[in-house]
């Protein structure tokens, strides 16, 4: 079973310096808010979850795509359900369509397919500001019965002046069917020193019934290190200790936090999160670990190995999971890329420690605008001739139109993409004997197809 990792989108302490600065590092909330990300309300977890703050995503699942550049995301397709022993794709699952009406604009539209059609799920539209930087989302969930789109939730944000990380406040909101409103469930607003380092936050959690606000405040060493902060709630005016975050630092590299809980008087340890680097600075490994009462001591929960290629893009994780301290079940997501940070593949493996074996959990593929937008209906993917079928070396498509094409061989890796104009070879004679995926796209079609090679 696919584990899932709570952490939350959108501010504050990877903005104030206090987690790793990652390629794929999601930024997290103020302390306060994070003790009671097991609550959010699932319009409100889903609605970070489109927005790129990842609040409970597969762990596999963490990669940014960019936004406006000469490859356009167009549509990602998610497949489950494979053998080992054979190559080529499985059950489609999932699908997301992404358009662009107008400039700084995004729509993503999620569907799940029902091994006759892809049914709609829910539409997010992502607008960003003139400096690139995300300002809105409204999310809407697909009603059956009504046959349409309706109102679920909507994120809010003010950035800080030019940048791009600090942010002055946001708000998520909720639709309620029953007000015919929207109801605020969380509000945060920051305090900036002249420095631009965050000094307080005051969060307001609406959905735990009785509206709270919670304070955190954030203090520095002479390096400008964030290594402590002191969260506390603010119950009928009265302010109450709740916890503290004790950070760090080594090299102004974050190696270590510590989370503790607070009744008012003492200090509880809670979670424990330790970081180390590869030589260029990039995270290596991230531990997670627990506080065990009856031993009275930290113990692993989680791990995560990144390993990254020349451009130092990530191209895997090795995810374990630990129970009672004991490494049990693991993960491990790797990527493909078409160019620059383009994803052209995200595949997952699981390791049961029961049976002591890995399987090929999914495949997501990432298309790319280069002749058009993927429409918005559900599209067929067709099969596609190629000739000779096996060859030596080079193959043609038996199909006279202009095609974008991709060729993954039988692990799922990308061995080539490129546009194909009628009548030109494929040629893939450099590459080793074996079964490739074919996955091409024109105009109005996607096509698939085996290539065996000699």
């Amino acid at each position: 079973m696919t584990k899932y990792i709570s952490t939350l989108g959108l501010i504050l302490v990877l903005f104030a310096g206090i987690l790793p600065t990652l390629s794929q590092a999601q930024p997290t909330l103020a302390p306060s808010v994070m003790q009671h990300r097991n609550d959010f309300p699932n319009a409100v977890a889903h609605l970070l979850n489109e927005a790129g703050f990842e609040v409970q995503t597969p762990s596999g699942s963490q990669q940014i795509q960019p936004r406006f550049n000469a490859l356009q995301l167009d549509s990602t397709k998610t497949f489950y359900g494979y053998d080992l022993n054979f190559p080529g794709d499985s059950t489609p699952l999932f699908r997301t369509v992404y358009t662009y009406p107008e400039a700084n604009t995004k729509v993503e539209t999620n569907y799940q397919w029902d091994f006759t059609e892809w049914l709609p799920l829910n539409r997010s539209t992502l607008t960003y500001d003139n400096l690139n930087r995300l300002v809105d989302v409204l999310a809407l969930a697909y009603d059956p019965a009504a046959g349409t789109f309706i109102p679920e939730s909507k994120l809010k944000t003010h950035f800080h002046g030019n940048s791009s990380v600090l942010i002055d406040s946001f708000e998520v909101s909720q639709w309620s069917p029953d007000l015919m409103d929207w109801v605020v469930q969380i509000a945060t607003q920051n305090v900036f020193d002249s420095n631009n380092r965050i000094l307080e936050s005051y969060s307001t959690l609406g959905f735990l019934g009785t509206p709270i606000v919670f304070k955190d405040v954030y203090l520095y060493d002479s390096n400008g290190n964030n290594y402590l902060i002191e969260s506390s709630g603010i119950f009928e005016g009265e302010e109450t200790t709740t916890g503290k975050t004790e950070n760090t630092f080594f090299n102004n590299q974050l190696i270590a936090s510590n989370v503790f809980t607070s009744d008012g008087v003492d200090f509880f340890p809670d979670s424990r999160v330790t970081f180390l680097y590869a030589p260029f600075g990039m995270l290596a490994r991230h531990s997670t670990l627990g506080w065990n009462v009856e031993i009275e001591n930290w113990q692993l929960v989680q791990t995560t190995d990144y390993n990254y290629d020349e451009e130092q893009r990530i191209t895997e994780k090795f995810i374990t999971f630990y129970e009672n301290g004991i490494a049990a079940d693991a993960e491990r997501p790797t990527y493909e890329y078409l160019e620059g940070e383009n994803l052209a593949l995200e595949t997952i493996y699981l390791y049961d420690a029961m049976s002591e074996t890995w399987s090929l959990d999914s495949k997501k593929y990432y298309y790319y605008g280069v002749l058009t937008n993927v429409p918005h209906e559900p599209t067929p993917i067709l099969a596609l001739s190629v000739a000779p079928n096996p060859t030596t070396g080079l193959v043609k498509i038996i199909l006279e139109e202009e095609l974008a094409v991709q060729l993954f061989d039988a692990t799922g890796k990308l061995v080539t993409a490129q546009l194909l104009q009628p009548g030109q070879l494929l040629d893939i004679s450099s590459l080793p004997a074996g079964v490739y995926q074919l996955v091409a796209q024109n105009e109005m079609n996607y096509y698939g197809s085996r290539i065996v090679k000699l």
